[in-house]
């Protein structure tokens, strides 16, 4: 491609400029990257299962879904927050408009709040529910 060699390209600049930076720096900064990428996809399937795991306890009805809270409390923020967005994703709910702030306000949640994409979240005897709002 001729435009490898052109640093308007985002991609060029960290190649031609930032990546020979960094070997310079640490010679064996490509395997430490990889090793790096390595160990986050291992725990992208350790916290995936565990997600997955807890998501099984949930209550789905037409219109909302619930956990009790407890099955969350212990649980590591990722793991809590990846739960919170299979339950979104259950409920009907987009991800595009959700941050992970979104995901952690819900697992910390203390009152009613509202969600996009017209859903709300509050605790209902001792559960974190997520419903779709009336229309």
């Amino acid at each position: 491609d001729h435009t490898n060699a052109e640093l308007q390209a985002s991609r060029n600049i960290i190649r031609h400029k930032i990546l020979p930076v960094f070997r310079k720096l640490n010679p064996s900064f490509e395997q430490h990257i990889l090793e790096l990428g390595r160990l986050g996809g291992e725990t992208e399937e350790i916290i995936d299962h565990e997600a997955e795991r807890i998501f099984a306890a949930a209550i789905r009805s037409d219109r909302s879904i619930r956990i009790e809270r407890w099955r969350l409390k212990s649980l590591p923020d990722l793991v809590s927050c990846e739960v919170i967005r299979r339950m979104i994703i259950a409920i009907g709910g987009g991800l595009q408009r959700f941050t992970s702030a979104h995901y952690r306000k819900i697992v910390h949640l203390k009152r009613k709040i509202d969600l996009p994409d017209k859903l709300t979240a509050h605790i209902s005897k001792g559960q974190i529910v997520i419903e779709a709002k009336s229309e």
